[in-house]
């Protein structure tokens, strides 16, 4: 029997967007504390610079992944079994 849930596209996709956002968030910080913290030994100066480079980085980064992720998402929810 294949039963099927009526959405709204855009609440659907803006709850996605958020939730993706959120995920990616939380993967590059963790990675980054990870790689900064546990992995290098360096002076503080040498640390700011990389945190603004990092930021740098997710600033330009969460667009396209947030919208991946948004994509991989939909299509685990449409799978058919």
């Amino acid at each position: 029997m294949d039963a099927y849930i009526k959405v709204h596209q855009k609440k659907l996709n803006i709850l996605l967007l958020a939730v993706s956002a959120i995920c990616y968030y939380k993967a590059y910080f963790t990675a980054y504390k990870w790689i900064v913290f546990d992995l290098l030994t360096l002076k503080m100066e040498t640390i700011v610079v990389l945190d603004m480079i990092f930021i740098a980085i997710f600033i330009l980064s969460v667009v396209p992944c947030s919208f991946g992720l948004k994509y991989l998402l939909c299509k685990f929810l449409t799978k058919q079994a």
